[in-house]
Formats: C-alpha cells, sequence, structure tokens
C-alpha cells in the first residue's frame, strides 16, 4: 500500500499504516449443511488466538443487513464443533456426527492505512489472499482492495477508489472472495442458479402445475436454513417471495388440484408468508437506518435518538426472529409441508385428473390468465375513480399477482412479454416505495407509544414520522405517474393476445 498509494493517488498521504497476518480454514460438516444455509464458518488463527465465525455469504452481493457475524473464541478445551454447535443453537440444528472437515485453506496478509487528502479521509484494506484445498499442492492468488470512507466528499472517495482500482487493474468485486475462491478451486457454488424447464403447450395442466408447485416449495425449503439463522435478511426474504409464488401458482393453477386441498393450502401459505414478514418488515427497517440517519445530519442528540431507535429495532427484531423460529419448529408448518408435498408429488389417474388438469396447456392458457388479468383491470378502473393509497395499494397487489401469474410460465413467452413484465416489475417498486412508508409511519407510531422511550429517540422518530408523511401525501400524484408509464390498458391488451397466441404445438 505504501507504494500503491504514491502511484495511483500522489495528492494523498498514508497517515497510519500496518500489516497483519492470518491463517483460516474453511468449516463445514460432511453434508455440507453451512453451505446449503449460505454460511462461513472460518477458524481463523491470528495474533496468538484462535476465533471460530460464523457469517452469511450474501446472497445479493453487498446486502447483508445490520446482523453482525457469530464469534467466538476457541481453546480451553472448547472445540471447532462444540462451539459452532453453541453458536447456532435454536436456529440451525447441525448434525456433527461425523464432525467438521476443512473445505478450503487460507492465508491472508492484510495491509491496513488512514488516508488523508483533498476533502476526505478514507479507511484502506488490501488482502493478499492465498487458497489451496486441504492436502493440496496447488494454490490460488487473489488480491482485494476494500476502502470505507471516514470523512468528507462521497464523490472525492469514488474518484480515489477508481485512481486505486485503475492502478491494481481490478474491477468491483462481484461477489463474495469465498465464493469466487470456491469456483477458482473448483468447489461446488454456495448458491447454483435454477434451471428453467422447458414447457410443451401441448401437456396436460396438471403435471405441469404440480411439477411447478413442487419447484416453489423446493425453493423455499432451500432458503429456510438461512432463514433459521437470520444473519443475511435476503434468505428470508428469497422465502417469503417463494412462498407467495406458490400461493399464486395455486390460484393460476389452482384448477388441477382438489378444491378443498387449494383452498386449505393457500391459507396456510397467507399464514405463513404473514408470518415471514413480520421479522421481513424489521429487517427493511434496520437496512434503511444508516439512509434515515444520514437524512438527519451527525449532532450529538440526533446521533443518541438513532442510536436508541436501532437499539430498540434490535430488541423488537430478536423477539419476532425468536416466534418466527417457534413457528418453523412448530405442527402447524409441520402440516403445512406434509400436505404440500403430498399434493404435488402426487400421480393421478387419468380419471383421478380433474377436468382442468386434463386440458392442454396451451388451450387452457387464454382461461388460465383470465382471472389475474382482470383482476387487475378492476383494481386499475377502481383506482383510477378513487385515487385512495387503499386502492392504489389494491392495485399493487394486483400487479403482483398478475406477473406472478405470467412468470410461472416463462419459459412459454416470447421477448416482447418479458419486457412487459419486467415493466410491470418496475411499476409495483414504485408503488411499494409508497407502502413501505405507510408501514415505517404505523412502526413510528408504535415505537412512540412506549412511556420508556428516551427522548433522543422519540425526536428523530418525529422526523421520520414527518418525512414518511410527505412521501406518503404524494403517494397519489406518485402513482398516476407510474401507470403512465406503465400504459396499463396496451399492457392488458399484449398479455391478452399473448395468451392466446401460445403455439399449441399443431
Amino acid at each position: 500500500m505504501a507504494e500503491l498509494l504514491p502511484r495511483a493517488a500522489p495528492e494523498f498521504e498514508l497517515v497510519d499504516h500496518g500489516e497483519l497476518r492470518s491463517h483460516e480454514r474453511i468449516l463445514d460438516t460432511g453434508d455440507e449443511q453451512l453451505r446449503a444455509a449460505g454460511l462461513i464458518a472460518r477458524e481463523r488463527v491470528e495474533s496468538g488466538h484462535t476465533r471460530l465465525r460464523v457469517e452469511p455469504v450474501g446472497l445479493v452481493p453487498g446486502v447483508v443487513g445490520s446482523h453482525p457475524p457469530l464469534v467466538a473464541e476457541l481453546g480451553d478445551g472448547l472445540d471447532a464443533p462444540q462451539q459452532l454447535r453453541a453458536l447456532l443453537a435454536g436456529r440451525l440444528p447441525l448434525s456433527l456426527e461425523s464432525g467438521l472437515r476443512c473445505t478450503m485453506s487460507l492465508e491472508l496478509r492484510r495491509e491496513r492505512g488512514m488516508v488523508s487528502g483533498p476533502e476526505l479521509e478514507a479507511e484502506l484494506w488490501l488482502d493478499h489472499l492465498r487458497a489451496r484445498l486441504p492436502g493440496g499442492a496447488e494454490v490460488h492468488e487473489l488480491v482485494e482492495l476494500r476502502a470505507r470512507l471516514v470523512a468528507g466528499s462521497s464523490v472525492a472517495f469514488d474518484a480515489l477508489a477508481q485512481q486505486l482500482g485503475r492502478e491494481l487493474g481490478a474491477a468491483p468485486a462481484s461477489d463474495d472472495r469465498h465464493a469466487h475462491l470456491r469456483e477458482r478451486l473448483g468447489l461446488p457454488p454456495f448458491f447454483a442458479d435454477e434451471a428453467e424447464p422447458a414447457l410443451d403447450p401441448r401437456a396436460a395442466v396438471g403435471p405441469v402445475a404440480r411439477s411447478r408447485a413442487r419447484s416453489l416449495l423446493q425453493r423455499m425449503r432451500r432458503h429456510e436454513p438461512g432463514t433459521r439463522v437470520g444473519l443475511d435478511p435476503e434468505q428470508l426474504h428469497k422465502m417469503r417471495v417463494a412462498t407467495r409464488r406458490l400461493r399464486s401458482a395455486l390460484q393460476s393453477l389452482g384448477a388441477a388440484f382438489p378444491t378443498p386441498t387449494r383452498r386449505v393450502l393457500r391459507a396456510e401459505l397467507r399464514w405463513l408468508a404473514r408470518e415471514l414478514g413480520q421479522v421481513r418488515d424489521l429487517d427493511v427497517y434496520r437496512q434503511a437506518l444508516p439512509a434515515w440517519r444520514a437524512l438527519h445530519g451527525d449532532a450529538s442528540l440526533l446521533e443518541a435518538g438513532w442510536g436508541a431507535v436501532e437499539r430498540r429495532l434490535a430488541a423488537r427484531w430478536g423477539s419476532a426472529h425468536a416466534a418466527l423460529l417457534g413457528t418453523l419448529d412448530g405442527e402447524r408448518y409441520r402440516r403445512l409441508l406434509a400436505m404440500a408435498e403430498a399434493a404435488f408429488e402426487a400421480h393421478p389417474t387419468d380419471e383421478e385428473e380433474t377436468k382442468a388438469g386434463r386440458e392442454p396447456l396451451g388451450e387452457a392458457l387464454p382461461s388460465l390468465m383470465r382471472q389475474p388479468l382482470r383482476r387487475f383491470a378492476r383494481a386499475h378502473e377502481r383506482f383510477g375513480r378513487s385515487g385512495t393509497m387503499e386502492d392504489a395499494h389494491r392495485l399493487r397487489i394486483a400487479a403482483k399477482g398478475l406477473r406472478y401469474a405470467f412468470e410461472l410460465l416463462a419459459p412459454l413467452w416470447g421477448r416482447g412479454t418479458l419486457r412487459r413484465l419486467r415493466r410491470l416489475g418496475a411499476f409495483q417498486d414504485a408503488l411499494g416505495e409508497q407502502q413501505d412508508a405507510v408501514v415505517a409511519r404505523e412502526l413510528v407510531e408504535r415505537l412512540l407509544d412506549d412511556a420508556a422511550l428516551e427522548p433522543a429517540a422519540a425526536f428523530v422518530l418525529g422526523q421520520l414520522h414527518g418525512a414518511s408523511t410527505v412521501v406518503i401525501a404524494r403517494g397519489p400524484t406518485v402513482v398516476r405517474e407510474a401507470l403512465e408509464g406503465l400504459r396499463a390498458d396496451e399492457l392488458l391488451a399484449r398479455l391478452e393476445r399473448a395468451a392466446r397466441r401460445v403455439d399449441r404445438g399443431r
């Protein structure tokens, strides 16, 4: 770093510089339960101390939320399996009969420095990593630069980062360093891309419906371990979205299932999504805290107030997550999974298949897509008459249902239809920001009702309440502008035409 900075940015001065070296082993169970949960367990030896650190890989790079990693000291008779089980107790049941195995060995040399110059102060870390498989001779090297703005201009900070990147010949990292090194070493990825199976318009609706529902159930279960651990908010978000998509599939393709089964599953999936939503809302608020704080300066009163709000949100999150773990360990959730698996794995005879389930998919498409299309059209018309945020919220839900119904059968559609679905998603996001403001204001009002609330916290919550109210007041205008960009009438006509024109294989 002492050589890098003068070459890349001579106008900056390295005011503090140090170096440390460490060695770590990446651990997992014999059946890779940690990888399945999106977790890394690192046994690190540094300055004579051995620590076990568990942290998420992150489904979305850069989005890991405000949850600190789980850390434990090793030594004094406490080994890694014991501490790992203790760290994850109550969150993720681990089978450690075969112990833990090392999947990767890493050597790290880290240069750290504080940089001072025109318009900013920043902290830099330059990491030199050497990775190998256990007992392997082949070494893969990686150099990674990280930077944090301490004070000053974010524009100048971005320019400095670009200058350093050019000098190193480096581009911004697109994934976690461990994920990158796993790929270099030939290890399975943390999160494999889901292949979209082909669809034949001549296939009967019933088998297609069960296959699609089975895939969504597997996706929901795939994110359950990460949801239980609670370190990466995206795991819970993905599980909740899969739950909602599965519920939508049981509506758009629901005629392929017996009516009692369909009704019970949809009701139970609604319940599960609501349980997940209790934690998801708090995840969103905690992730938004840095931006909220940045909008209101850094006076000591405000800092104290935001600190108090952050502690209260963390306490609420802890309670909500504990309640969610109880839900996922409960009998009602187990019954839901058993019923869904039985319904989606069924192989009915032709006589047992419902009438709608025997119909060719291509011929059934216009009637299958009619309900979500009409629901959106009615919600659009209702908002046009009332202009209320309640009807805007219903319109957003109808837009989501329409998008889910068409995306469920994505391989059938052409590029034009897929572009329109992306437009529908952007419209849904614009309305979602308004709904987030409504929910944020409701949370603020609940926090303000606490008699033990610190005065500084009440002050900043009052500011957030006012800001949310301003956003909500602009809601109808924002929705109308989003509708203009959506061109709803044209979109509905094109989607309806796409459902009629799918090749029926004749």
